[in-house]
């Protein structure tokens, strides 16, 4: 796992601006939110 995480800017010039940054921030934003509510159903609150 040595493989850096692209700045939102690098993804943005990797698509030669077909998808707008707004739009690599909201994908960003949707994702972080999914894998915060799976792990709060995979662990329980008290711990």
């Amino acid at each position: 796992m040595d493989e850096k995480v692209p700045a939102l800017r690098e993804a943005y010039n990797l698509c030669q601006g077909i998808y707008s940054i707004d739009l690599f921030k909201k994908s960003e934003g949707y994702i972080l939110e999914q894998l915060e509510w799976n792990l709060r159903v995979i662990t329980p609150y008290q711990f």
